[in-house]
């Protein structure tokens, strides 16, 4: 959804200033010109820029678009996690998990268990520190938040995937993943954790309801819409890495 291009600076949404300062700046690092990009998406200039100064939000298709042009993998467009922060937060809790150790031993807990206790949250940095190849913590999750669309996605793939690729996304009432069809490389498995979604395939419709799951090869035409007035949460898993 493009915005006009005289958006004062005061009312532009950090996420779209956030997410437009990444393009640009991955733009600017393969030596392409906003021409360039605007060519290979199909898109006049003027969208593009707006878009990197972030004064117009883009549909998912849009942004597809110019990630292809880009040649990049939409996952480097999410909003990075703060390392540094999250290690003194694990650092902290395991030290209140010793003191708390401390207590329950002074409070009449066996001296055995409370021990086990403080081990494993001594552990529990180091843990940190070598578990982000294989796990994503939920406070850890990196989102893309397409402001004025109603959807948010979070990257929930450990870095040990080389080929599937599993976001969480969240839709507001009314989000929808675009007004045509989509079509992607790669089969696609979707896992409905809260609300409804209705999902068309080709000319099938599905209402999926929390619980339910989906799932097509390669090379389908989809598109999905939030099924009712409450936000939806539905986990998608792909079997390769794609452009957002």
């Amino acid at each position: 959804m493009l915005q006009p291009a005289d958006v004062s600076p005061s009312a532009v949404d950090h996420d779209d200033k956030a997410l437009g300062e990444r393009l640009r700046a991955r733009r600017v690092a393969k030596g392409l010109t906003l021409k360039d990009v605007a060519a290979r998406a199909e898109m006049s200039i003027g969208s593009i820029s707006q878009i990197e100064r972030g004064v117009s939000s883009p549909s998912i298709r849009t942004l597809r678009g110019i990630c292809h042009a880009l040649e990049i993998d939409g996952a480097e467009l999410f909003a990075p996690a703060d390392d540094a922060s999250n290690a003194s937060d694990v650092v902290d809790a395991a030290a209140a998990s010793r003191a708390g150790g401390d207590a329950a031993t002074a409070a009449g807990q066996s001296a055995p268990l409370a021990k086990a206790d403080a081990a494993l949250a001594a552990a529990r940095p180091a843990d940190a520190a070598s578990s982000s190849e294989y796990l994503v913590r939920a406070d850890r999750h990196k989102p893309l938040r397409l402001h004025g669309t109603g959807i948010t996605k979070y990257r929930v793939t450990p870095a040990s995937c080389n080929a599937m690729e599993a976001y969480l996304m969240e839709l507001d009432p009314g989000a929808c993943s675009d007004p045509n069809f989509l079509v992607q490389t790669g089969d696609k498995v979707g896992y409905v954790i809260e609300g409804k979604l209705q999902l068309f395939i080709g000319d099938r419709s599905f209402l999926l309801e929390t619980g339910d799951t989906y799932g097509f090869a390669a090379n389908q035409a989809y598109r999905w819409v939030n099924g009712w007035d409450k936000k939806t949460r539905f986990l998608v898993v792909n079997s390769n890495h794609f452009y957002v």
